[in-house]
């Protein structure tokens, strides 16, 4: 009998007469690691086995067990927190260029200052993802820039253009887009959870805002500031911060649940009411090209969501559409 024919015989064998061999664990992809081949000859291990060096190392063992299975409840939180790092970054950006924008302009044109989120997604879709836009969407964008340029125009007829404003109102439509995106990017490095997230994004920008303010000279203007004893002060202070952090926590979950093109798109009704409560508390008079410009970035924005709605429904109802159309619909 020659060899071939005794090495055939005995991969032959009934189940029952299988003899099962345990294979080293540091040789997993053998013949002989599913147990299932009969007298499959037990290989030695390499010299160099990781595993060896793991029993001798736990602290080495416990790294390599995180890097591979570890989930973000069992990640540093060092390692979590400089994770979400480039989202607080971009949220720093965000609450600062807002806030210079109120400064500058009124509370009733900061809808218009600050309008071309919805058009900064489509740009950044374009260059980060390489994702194009219908032609309908960017006609809705046209609206909206267009009504963006005539609330300028309307508000330098009536002598309150800030050109400051408008520059960060500009930075700030581009904040809240990146922060839209990089907050829909950066969930699963903390499974999912909004409370993990907002934790460790305003413990990143508590600290990222410590050099801002020491490069801006903010230390010496909070030294000198005669109401830092006052509890009016801080009682609106802890107010504006407890509804700072729910909108924090709100828009998360909605992007979350959703995505950042609808919550943009929420964020511009927002803006809506919010410059009618404030027309209406300051009692300002404003002309009806002024009204025009804010019904066209209102439209616009509501138009593109529209179109894009349309799209998603398509791809959802047309199987033979590739993956790469369905993820550029989803802008």
């Amino acid at each position: 009998m020659t060899e071939s024919t005794r090495l055939r015989s005995r991969l032959l064998q009934p189940a029952h007469r299988a003899h099962r061999y345990e294979l080293p664990e540091c040789a997993p992809h053998t013949a002989a690691a599913t147990g299932y081949l009969p007298h499959a000859p037990a290989l030695p291990a390499p010299a160099r086995c990781p595993r060896a060096k793991w029993r001798r190392s736990p602290r080495l063992a416990a790294r390599h067990y995180h890097r591979l299975c570890g989930s973000a409840s069992t990640r540093a939180p060092a390692r979590v927190s400089r994770s979400v790092l480039p989202l607080s970054a971009v949220f720093i950006g965000m609450v600062t260029s807002n806030n210079l924008c109120l400064k500058h302009v009124g509370v009733a044109f900061y809808n218009v200052g600050r309008s071309l989120t919805t058009v900064f997604n489509v740009l950044l879709s374009y260059l980060l993802l390489k994702q194009t836009t219908s032609l309908y969407a960017l006609l809705a964008c046209g609206v909206i820039i267009g009504g963006f340029w005539l609330g300028v125009d309307q508000e330098g007829a009536e002598g309150t253009l800030s050109w400051t404003g408008i520059f960060f109102g500009i930075l700030a439509s581009l904040c809240v887009s990146l922060n839209a995106i990089y907050t829909k990017k950066v969930l699963p490095v903390v499974d999912g959870s909004i409370w993990r997230l907002t934790f460790y994004n305003n413990v990143n920008a508590c600290v990222l805002f410590l050099p801002l303010m020491m490069l801006l000279g903010e230390f010496r203007t909070l030294y000198h500031f005669d109401k830092l004893g006052n509890p009016s002060f801080w009682g609106i202070m802890i107010l504006g911060g407890v509804f700072g952090f729910a909108i924090g926590y709100v828009t998360g979950l909605q992007i979350k649940f959703t995505s950042p093109l609808t919550h943009n798109v929420s964020g511009t009704a927002k803006a809506c009411a919010q410059t009618v409560l404030a027309v209406i508390y300051f009692e300002e008079t404003k002309s009806l090209l002024w009204w025009t410009s804010n019904l066209m970035v209102l439209g616009g924005s509501f138009a593109y969501t529209w179109v894009k709605g349309l799209e998603m429904r398509k791809v959802q109802e047309d199987p033979n559409v590739k993956s790469s159309e369905r993820n550029e619909t989803g802008v």
